[in-house]
């Protein structure tokens, strides 16, 4: 990172972590409305569970 003022640096790192947090509650908006689906498609604990899990590589599971 570039040499910047404290002050220009803690609002880069404030703007950056609120919008980590919104991201990362867009996203699990998004799992949970998944998950519902994948429940009222009959899936099994264990399909949900498989879901949820992150593969190797960093992507999702493909169910």
């Amino acid at each position: 990172m570039q040499n910047l003022p404290r002050t220009v640096t803690s609002l880069l790192n404030r703007r950056s972590h609120a919008e980590g947090l919104a991201y990362a509650e867009a996203v699990k908006s998004r799992l949970l409305a998944d998950l519902e689906r994948l429940r009222a498609n009959g899936a099994t604990h264990a399909e949900l569970l498989a879901h949820l899990q992150v593969q190797e590589g960093g992507g999702p599971s493909n169910l």
